[in-house]
């Protein structure tokens, strides 16, 4: 039943919808109970250019938990610019706030565990983001085409351990991010085209970096994890700022193309034999760095890349 005209006189139930005293929000219960209710914003009726999301509704003398941002709540509004999170939201739905166009920095609750697909993309004003500790689950596309962003940052002890498909795809401004210390995986095209990106650091327990993850990023320097074994096909494709590259012996697969494009790379330096090793993972001005006679150096044969040995290097030093 829709509640929302006049909610004093209809039965509550869960699916009710109703408003808050303003009028400005719109809810939907999603626990019926007279102590432990709870409620999701589902929109707005009256348009503003900021919304406080509160922590709690009281509708017929009941209280109840403001405890989510559905799908869609607030897609498109182009007259939102601003927006307080209460302190007991736990999820910001798929798109909930996709083509918003915040001009600060979105202050999100500790204690909220998940941002769906989409929640916040297509956002051309939004500079910075900074995510609380408590955050488990970062979306797809989350922040795709975020333009205008600069800074993303993690707590260093935070819960987060997937940086999800296309998370930060076309943030073609942005320079910086701080990823969590328990992040494990870097899904397929999580840093596409960030053409700006020159400071990210990769925490020990990366495990996989999927495909195209970097692909035509701006980073100088590039420090691989030490627990690291799958480097997806073209995961650094067009990086053209790197100029060396070490390669962990814990890397058991680096897909093709992995390194290629990048034009001002020189040494690519693989000290162990991968299980796998895709096609064309350099390009012919990169030397490959590796030991005399093993599955790199065929490999190099093959492909026809330049080859230095580092037993000969060594000798080079001893002598």
């Amino acid at each position: 039943p829709d509640s929302s005209k006049d909610q004093n006189t209809v039965t509550l139930t869960k699916g009710s919808i109703c408003q808050d005293a303003k009028g400005i929000l719109k809810y939907r219960i999603t626990k019926m109970a007279a102590k432990n209710g709870t409620a999701e914003v589902i929109g707005i009726q009256k348009k503003s250019g900021k919304v406080t999301i509160p922590s709690t509704i009281t509708v017929q003398g009941i209280t109840f938990k403001v405890t989510a941002i559905a799908e869609k709540a607030f897609r498109n509004d182009k007259n939102l610019n601003s927006v307080v999170i209460g302190s007991n939201v736990k999820k910001i739905g798929k798109q909930a706030f996709e083509g918003c166009q915040f001009q600060k920095v979105v202050a999100f609750p500790e204690g909220l565990l998940e941002i769906k697909k989409r929640a916040f993309a297509v956002n051309h004003r939004l500079r910075k983001v900074v995510f609380p500790k408590s955050l488990e689950k970062l979306g797809a596309q989350a922040y795709q085409e975020c333009n205008k962003l600069h800074r993303v940052e993690f707590p260093n002890n935070g819960r987060c351990t997937v940086i999800s498909e296309a998370a930060f795809d076309s943030c073609v401004n942005l320079i910086s991010v701080k990823l969590p210390c328990r992040t494990q995986v870097i899904e397929r095209r999580a840093f596409y085209r960030c053409k700006e990106l020159k400071e990210i650091n990769l925490p020990v327990a990366v495990r996989e970096i999927g495909e195209e993850a970097f692909y035509f990023c701006a980073m100088e320097e590039l420090e691989l994890p030490p627990n690291l074994k799958v480097i997806g096909d073209s995961a650094f494709f067009r990086c053209k700022q790197l100029r060396e590259v070490y390669i962990p012996e814990s890397v058991k697969k680096i897909g093709r193309w992995a390194f290629h494009g990048c034009s001002r790379l020189e040494r690519l330096e693989i000290l162990h034999d991968p299980d796998e090793i895709g096609p064309w993972i350099i390009n012919k001005s990169c030397t490959l760095v590796c030991q005399k006679g093993g599955k790199v150096d065929h490999y190099a044969r093959e492909y026809g890349f330049k080859c230095e040995y580092v037993e000969e290097m060594m000798e080079r030093k001893e002598g």
